[in-house]
């Protein structure tokens, strides 16, 4: 189940326009040095957007298979699920 979502996940980034290739070619392009700081800076932004939803996702399975006390207990130290 989970790898079905991230397999959608996956087609709707790259049918938003998310395909970090084509944001790499566009700052390759920029002239300008800010410019190029700002669309770094968006990108960041989004990936991070991003990697917070995926977390929420595992977050929610990891609730729904072990229980909210197991989580809590588990990630109160500040660590993401990643960790």
């Amino acid at each position: 189940q989970l790898a079905d979502i991230e397999q959608n996940a996956s087609q709707e980034f790259i049918e938003l326009g998310m395909d970090p290739v084509l944001d790499f070619q566009e700052i390759l392009s920029i002239k300008d040095h800010q410019d190029r700081v700002e669309k770094l800076g968006r990108m960041i932004g989004r990936e991070r957007s991003r990697l917070e939803a995926k977390e929420s996702l595992i977050r929610a399975f990891f609730e729904e298979e072990y229980g909210e006390e197991l989580l809590t207990n588990n990630l109160d130290d500040g660590q993401n699920v990643f960790d």
